[in-house]
């Protein structure tokens, strides 16, 4: 059965061109490792980016906060970083 999760998040770099869109929720299936795994995926999905980098960074409003990259992979091999995301759980 899946879960609904709600996040918050916000945009630390990108590059101009480029507007992040944000889901309102993302769903976590049975199958899935984790929440925050959930979430960066849902995020890179809406924007038709990949994620490049994912890990926790400490703690913000007392509930975990995670960092992403989002980018694009490119014919040589190797990514083209599009824009740094954080987000924090809420459920």
């Amino acid at each position: 059965m899946s879960k609904r999760i709600e996040f918050n998040g916000w945009v630390g770099r990108k590059n101009s061109g480029i507007t992040i869109k944000w889901p309102k929720y993302a769903m976590q299936a049975d199958t899935c490792p984790s929440a925050a795994n959930s979430v960066v995926e849902a995020i890179a999905r809406k924007n038709k980016l990949q994620v490049v980098t994912f890990r926790s960074d400490g703690v913000s409003e007392g509930r975990p906060q995670y960092q992403a990259t989002l980018g694009r992979p490119v014919s040589t091999g190797g990514w083209t970083p599009e824009a740094e995301i954080w987000f924090v759980l809420y459920s």
